[in-house]
C-alpha cells in the first residue's frame, strides 16, 4: 500500500489543534517521552510534552520540542491529508508501507529493559507499518495494540 509522510514546525496550540482534528474519531495510543516520564497509554491526552507520538489505524504523529513552544512534527498516514493540515507540507516520493505484528517484550526482562512501567492492560502486541522509500525501510509506525486474553 501506499504511505505519505507530512512535516512540519508547529507552535503548540496547532499542534493540539493537528492532534485533535486527526485523531478525534479514533481509539489512540500515545507513548510520552520525558526525562522522567516514558509511558505508554491507551487514549491521549491534551498535555504536550517534549517529546512523543500518538498512533491509531489512521495514521501516527510524532513530535519534539525544538524550543520553547514549537515542535518538529512529523505525520505518518496512508491517506492524503486534506487543508485543515495546512501547516504541515508532505514529503515527496514514493513511500511503500507494508503490515507487520510484533509481540512485546515482557516488563520484567531486564535484559532487554524496554523502559515502560507498564503497557495498555492486556496489551501483548503491535501493529506496526514499515515505510520504504526506495525498498529502503524509513519508518517503523505502530498503528495499534492487541488485545489477547490468556486462558
Amino acid at each position: 500500500m501506499n504511505g505519505y509522510v507530512y512535516f512540519g514546525i508547529l507552535e503548540e496550540e496547532i499542534l493540539k489543534k493537528v492532534i485533535n482534528n486527526f485523531f478525534k474519531t479514533q481509539k489512540a495510543f500515545q507513548i510520552i517521552k520525558d526525562i522522567d516520564n516514558f509511558s505508554f497509554k491507551e487514549n491521549y491526552t491534551s498535555d504536550i510534552s517534549k517529546m512523543g507520538n500518538i498512533f491509531s489505524e489512521k495514521g501516527e504523529l510524532r513530535w519534539k520540542e525544538i524550543n520553547k513552544k514549537s515542535y518538529e512534527t512529523l505525520l505518518l498516514t496512508e491517506n492524503i491529508i486534506n487543508d485543515d493540515f495546512s501547516e504541515m507540507v508532505r514529503i515527496n516520493g514514493n513511500w511503500e508501507v507494508k503490515k507487520y505484528f510484533y509481540s512485546l517484550i515482557s516488563l520484567q526482562a531486564r535484559h532487554i529493559s524496554p523502559q515502560f512501567k507498564d503497557y495498555p492492560k492486556k496489551a501483548n502486541s503491535l501493529k506496526m507499518y514499515i515505510y520504504y522509500k526506495n525498498k529502503i525501510p524509513i519508518f517503523v509506525s505502530p498503528r495499534g495494540v492487541i488485545f489477547i486474553e490468556k486462558f
